[in-house]
């Protein structure tokens, strides 16, 4: 059967070759100085004007497909690296998830607290509460009391997961949080992606809840917590935590919302 297919305007046409040019030639430029080679040895190797390299970078100038391998061989890259994978949908559907998962698994936590304290309210009014107050242990024939151990605070790294660490930056758009992920490196968004992949076969599966829980904490704390919870994190990791962190809140907020309902 005949397919039809829709026939771009002019306006189209040409918006996507300046889109495709200007972001080749970009990572032409990136590949070329990664390597600290001039514009004039480059053009000298590839037999052209170096005022030609100038526009093949600026995307003012298309280039022959031919020119490609010559490009990538004299700035030693893989030819691939010039039309990475567009993965962004994956790693935000991948991060959204993780941290729906972080949010559902801290509600667990704090309903569980809430019973506890609970139990321990009414026992408390009857005058029978159990209090812990330590471990009497035997030791060479001799008794040894252990008190139990204070609690200790919350970690700097649960706080940041907990969404509860102040900030003055602006979060990432969608679109820059991506660019901040996927200039990581390669085999990290392979990663990451896989995890998502391995979340969705299991989400509805029971019992799995302890894999899941471990897949999310590889995911958010790979791509946010890792970075930011270090000693003087940067702008970068700042402005992705910042991220996380209304996306965690927005996941809480909507948690309450459909509870309400």
């Amino acid at each position: 059967m005949h397919k039809t297919i829709t026939k771009l305007t002019d306006e189209q046409k040409y918006n996507l070759i300046t889109s495709f040019l200007k972001n080749l030639g970009e990572r032409l430029k990136a590949k070329r100085k990664n390597r600290s080679i001039t514009q004039e040895d480059l053009a000298d190797c590839l037999g052209i004007d170096h005022t030609t390299i100038s526009k093949y970078e600026t995307g003012d100038r298309d280039m022959q497909v031919s020119m490609l391998p010559l490009y990538s061989t004299y700035c030693n890259f893989p030819l691939y690296e010039l039309f990475p994978r567009d993965e962004s949908k994956a790693i935000l559907d991948t991060f959204a998830k993780a941290v729906s998962i972080t949010v559902d698994r801290k509600k667990r936590q704090e309903e569980k607290h809430e019973k506890k304290e609970i139990k321990s309210e009414a026992l408390r009014k009857r005058g029978r509460e159990k209090i812990l107050k330590g471990q009497l242990y035997e030791i060479d024939g001799q008794e040894v009391f252990e008190p139990v151990p204070p609690k200790r605070s919350k970690s700097l790294r649960d706080r940041y997961k907990d969404a509860e660490m102040h900030t003055e930056y602006a979060p990432y758009s969608q679109t820059d949080f991506c660019n901040y992920i996927t200039e990581q490196k390669e085999e990290l968004v392979d990663s990451i992606v896989s995890a998502g992949q391995l979340l969705s076969q299991i989400e509805d599966l029971p019992k799995k809840e302890t894999l899941k829980n471990a897949l999310a904490d590889y995911i958010v704390d790979e791509l946010v917590i890792n970075q930011v919870a270090r000693k003087n994190p940067d702008e970068m990791s700042r402005r992705a935590y910042a991220y996380y962190q209304r996306l965690y809140l927005n996941c809480q907020n909507n948690n309450k919302t459909s509870n309400i309902k």
